[in-house]
């Protein structure tokens, strides 16, 4: 018996546990073998743990991980054999200890392997085994714990868990290194002095928990809030004060939103009630007052834009009119004079403007170092102007979304004020009586594209014209109905609540939307402002509603959209596994055909087989078209060719009883896009006509030029402005309801009886068209027909020649080596025997790492790489680019039943990318493999 055999004999029998441990170079430590008497105490096989680094090996704790490297290394260092304390594992019949470890050392005397031997401890006292219990299940108490916890002795931080070093950024070790006076920037500096040391101070005084609430500082010098609860331990032997931190960081920006909301509300409403009650002469001065005070700011303007065109300032802060050393200072300032001042362009553009200047300003002028204007605007016109200037720190963008929401509150009552005292002074001018002057200023209520009343002791009174248009109610019915009565039925208690508010002293209610229902019983989204007046020498509620019924389809079609790209990501993710699977049967199928012969029953059920997967394959096909996941190759085409090329089929598809109307446009610009793609429009359209259709009937398929302008995109939000190619599929059949249109591209969705249709039609076309940035656009009333108009962007480029296709040729094989990496295992062992079917040489590999240890090892050339492009560990792509680096010049072939943009954008496939879809058939998967091998390399693709 060799020596090497005699150690290896009295190594696998002996009694004593024994470990091994290889160390590469780069100093990492794996486990190389265990005896079976290792097995045995510590209950791992082998195969469970040789091969593997510590942490990845399931079952093994975190403690027992940290706890061998840290005495590996301590070997490594001392270079000797060193003794542990440490327990091991706690498997098997006992709690085993890893009493010692020795290096082994190559010629070099470098250590190449550490050999540990195990000791059974299970006769330690049950106080022992307790206590190790007890600390354990302190300690994952604490780990996992869903609060920071920090520990402070003797000035340090002796303690801290992964919820502390998470948030703050800094390591454990690093927070556990500060001294004393460094652990004060641990706390924001508004909080150090009210917080840190009154917390410290505990440790020599009160015993019993505190909580305080401060902001704590990360690494990055951001800061969170936090609830901080304090309290006296032990620790070592020792007192030790223990924080345990809770993040309210959420709950404080709530808190926060909260109280800017309810401040800006009582804002805005101090300044409706001051235009609403105090006189012209202090209206103006005490709105400036608000504004600067919520602004803080020293100095201010609020004035309006005369009948001249002036801007007139009836406000301006004293301070600043009196420091003001400009000749001929006044408050009327005329168009002509303002210049390219801030406030002048504001008023000319309707546009905010902040700045921290440098300003240029008249002689004599107070110095200004920091500005901001907000024009008031109502309608189409600039009516006023509100300026603020000279704050410390100057202005953001938040001030200036404040001052505009307080313009745009102002605007409407501004407007009025200004229009009544225009009718105002023409009155005066004029000695017209006071029913002239009022029967001017019911005009402009009668004139507003808002419904407005008053509501004064339970009715309504005063409706302007729009209002009684939008309720369809006389003024006489109207002073009979509570507004409550025009409210939809689902929205009375939410309206009512609101409602009321005005009526009962508090402030009035924010302008928020419901339904009411007219005369005919129509519904009609409104949005309802409400303020409280004094009419006719009595309280009352001036109300305006607005239609805001447009704007309500408008979310609704956007609601609409999002769900339908929420179930076209359900659609797409499908494909993947169900593609996969359909490959295997595809395949299996084509190889059993091969080995039985025509006349055998069982080739025709073969084939039923096969007819049934590449069925299933259309469907999925389908579900990625709608998806915006089919990988595509675009080419410019006119549409007019390539619909003239489909006519036959298109006739043979909806029957001789339809007529087929072909009606080309001239001229018709060019489209990008792939030629397929148009040919499953067509006939998924054309299918959807014919079928519409009972008895006799007529289909037109149309072509033609159309731009979209502006104005025309703003009311349809799918809509983009610019030149498209038109394509319209119109049938005379029995039409759709509202409903059916709603419902008509989601995918599954049919009207068809069971098993006349799967539903995926009409999604195929919705896909392929948002695929293409295209838009489409259904014109249906039931017993009315139906009309498709599909919107391709025009491409004005050299029109590409459609290519032919020519007959079916047999498959070339070849010698070359291949490799083929898949991670799922049937398709792995399918592709091998294909490809070695066609005389290839076939590597495989089941995952990207095996793969790049098999091209590492292989010392022959490589001919193409065939990889999966959806795989654990990293996708197709990036497996290419590390395979690549070792081998140049590697050709790659990516497969996938389900590409996200890995190689395509937005399921195109990038310039000099080989592609194969699945499912695929063997004469599919051959000519793919010899085409990629066959053509020259791009760079950056292989």
């Amino acid at each position: 018996m060799s020596e090497e055999i005699y150690f290896r004999s009295i190594y696998e029998h002996i009694d004593v546990p024994i470990l091994v441990i290889h160390v590469d170079v780069a100093g990492e430590f794996v486990f190389g073998h265990l005896n079976p008497a290792c097995e045995k105490a510590i209950g791992f096989r082998k195969e469970e743990v040789v091969g593997k680094p510590p942490e990845t090996i399931s079952g093994l704790s975190q403690g027992c991980v940290s706890a061998l490297r840290t005495n590996c290394r301590r070997c490594l260092e001392a270079n000797d054999i060193i003794h542990c304390r440490e327990p091991f594992v706690e498997r098997g019949q006992g709690i085993w200890w890893l009493t010692r470890l020795a290096p082994v050392r190559d010629t070099g005397g470098n250590v190449i392997r550490i050999i540990g031997t195990l000791v059974d401890t299970g006769e330690l006292k049950q106080v022992e085994v307790a206590l190790r219990e007890s600390e354990l299940k302190y300690r994952l108490l604490v780990e996992q714990s869903l609060f920071g916890i920090m520990i402070v002795q003797d000035g340090r931080l002796v303690y801290v868990n992964e919820v502390i070093t998470g948030k703050s950024g800094f390591s454990a070790e690093e927070l556990m290194s500060l001294a004393p006076e460094q652990l004060m920037g641990l706390i924001h500096p508004h909080d150090r002095e009210a917080v840190w040391h009154r917390m410290l101070s505990r440790l020599s005084g009160q015993k019993e928990p505190e909580r305080n609430e401060c902001r704590f500082m990360a690494k990055d010098r951001s800061h969170y809030w936090a609830d901080v609860y304090t309290n006296i331990i032990e620790y070592l032997g020792k007192p030790a004060l223990q924080l345990c931190i809770v993040d309210i960081s959420k709950r404080k920006q709530a808190e926060e939103a909260i109280r800017r909301s309810e401040k800006e509300k009582t804002i805005l409403n101090q300044i409706a009630n001051i235009f609403l009650t105090v006189p012209d002469e202090a209206m103006y001065g005490k709105v400036l007052e608000i504004v600067l005070s919520v602004m803080g700011s020293r100095f201010g303007i609020f004035g309006y834009i005369g009948e001249t065109g002036d801007l007139i300032i009836p406000s301006l802060t004293r301070e600043v009119w009196d420091e003001c050393r400009v000749t001929g200072k006044s408050v009327v300032f005329p168009a002509d004079s303002w210049g390219d001042s801030l406030w002048g362009k504001a008023i000319r553009e309707k546009t905010a403007f902040y700045s921290d200047g440098p300003f240029q300003t008249p002689e004599g002028h107070i110095h200004i170092h920091s500005f901001l204007a907000v024009p008031i605007v109502y309608g189409e016109d600039t009516i006023g102007l509100i300026s603020v200037g000279n704050r410390e720190g100057g202005y953001a963008e938040e001030d200036k979304n404040l001052l505009e929401r307080i313009a745009s509150r102002v605007s409407p009552i501004l407007h009025a004020r200004l229009q009544r005292d225009i009718q105002e002074r023409r009155r005066m001018a004029a000695e017209a009586h006071l029913r002239e002057s009022e029967e001017k200023y019911r005009l402009l209520v009668t004139n507003a594209d808002e419904a407005i009343f008053i509501i004064q002791d339970e009715t309504i009174k005063f409706p302007n014209p729009k209002a009684l248009e939008m309720t369809g109610y006389s003024a006489t019915e109207l002073a009979e109905i509570s507004i409550i009565d025009l409210v939809h039925a689902a929205d009375k208690s939410p309206v009512l609540q609101r409602y009321v508010r005005p009526r009962e002293g508090r402030s009035p209610a924010d302008a928020y939307p419901f339904r009411i229902v007219d005369k005919k019983g129509k519904d009609i989204w409104v949005r309802f402002t409400t303020t409280p007046i004094i009419w006719e020498k009595k309280p009352g509620t001036l109300c305006l509603l607005t239609d805001i019924t447009e704007e309500k389809k408008l979310e609704a079609q956007f609601m609409q959209a999002q769900k339908m790209e929420a179930v076209g990501r359900l659609a797409g993710g499908v494909a993947h596994d169900f593609n996969n699977m359909l490959t295997l049967i595809m395949g299996h199928v084509e190889m059993a055909l091969t080995d039985v012969a025509p006349s055998d029953p069982l080739h025709s059920q073969l084939l039923e087989v096969d007819k049934a997967a590449r069925r299933s394959a259309g469907l999925t096909a389908q579900l990625l078209a709608y998806a915006r996941k089919q990988t595509i190759a675009p080419r410019v085409l006119n549409l007019n060719i390539t619909v003239s090329g489909m006519l036959k089929m298109l006739r043979r598809l909806i029957g001789e009883n339809i007529d087929l109307a072909w009606r080309p446009g001239s001229e018709l610009w060019p489209i990008k896009i792939d030629p397929s793609q148009i040919d499953q429009v067509l006939a998924n359209l054309c299918v959807n006509a014919r079928d519409a259709i009972t008895g006799v009937g007529k289909v037109t398929i149309e072509t033609g030029n159309i731009i979209f302008d502006e104005a025309y995109c703003a009311g349809r939000p799918d809509f983009i402005p610019g030149e498209y190619s038109l394509l319209a599929v119109s049938d005379d059949g029995c039409g759709m309801d509202e409903e059916t249109r709603t419902h008509l591209f989601e995918p599954f969705f049919t009207t068809k009886g069971l098993g006349q249709g799967t539903g995926l039609g009409l999604a195929t076309v919705y896909g392929i068209v948002k695929q293409n940035d295209g838009f489409i656009n259904v014109y249906s009333e039931p017993g009315q027909g139906t009309t498709f108009k599909i919107y391709f962007a025009a491409h004005r480029t050299e029109l590409h020649n459609t290519l032919v296709e020519g007959e079916a040729k047999t498959p070339v094989g070849g010698t070359e080596t291949v490799l083929m990496v898949e991670d799922e295992k049937g398709i792995l062992d399918l592709g091998k025997k294909i490809l070695e079917k066609f005389g290839y040489t076939v590597l495989i590999a089941n995952t990207p790492q095996e793969a790049i240890c098999l091209v590492e090892a292989q010392p022959g050339h490589i001919h193409l790489l065939i990889t999966d492009v959806v795989m654990p560990e990293m996708n197709g792509r990036e497996l290419a680019e590390r395979l690549v680096s070792i081998k140049p010049g590697l050709k790659c072939l990516y497969m996938s039943g389900y590409t996200p943009d890995v190689i395509t954008h937005r399921g195109i496939l990038k310039e000099g990318v080989h592609f194969i879809q699945k499912p695929f058939s063997i004469k599919d998967l051959a000519d793919r493999v010899r085409e990629a091998i066959d053509q020259k390399s791009i760079a950056g693709h292989g």
